[in-house]
């Protein structure tokens, strides 16, 4: 797979890449360690576009660290937020 510059690129599931593959890529079982869930479950959010990977030519995934960190972020004030009912109450 070839990517230039800020060129976006769509794997087989829809995930996505960027820019500069030099940065450090974890194994699905690392980014699911890292994440604290299991490797079925991050293959779940692959399959649904809610996280970003890379796919090698064998099959095997990998994630950006960064990627990471940001998929983390978006679930933590997710679940911070609070919900319609919660809102409604204040």
């Amino acid at each position: 797979m070839e990517v230039r510059g800020n060129e976006w690129k769509r794997t087989e599931y829809g995930g996505r890449i960027e820019g500069s593959l030099m940065e450090r890529t974890l194994t699905t079982s690392q980014a699911a360690e890292v994440l604290g869930i299991s490797k079925k479950t991050l293959l779940k959010y692959c399959r649904s576009g809610q996280i970003s990977f890379m796919r090698y030519p064998g099959g095997d995934y990998r994630f950006r660290e960064t990627t990471l960190d940001i998929f983390q972020r978006r679930c933590t004030i997710s679940s911070s937020e609070p919900s319609g009912s919660d809102r409604m109450a204040a």
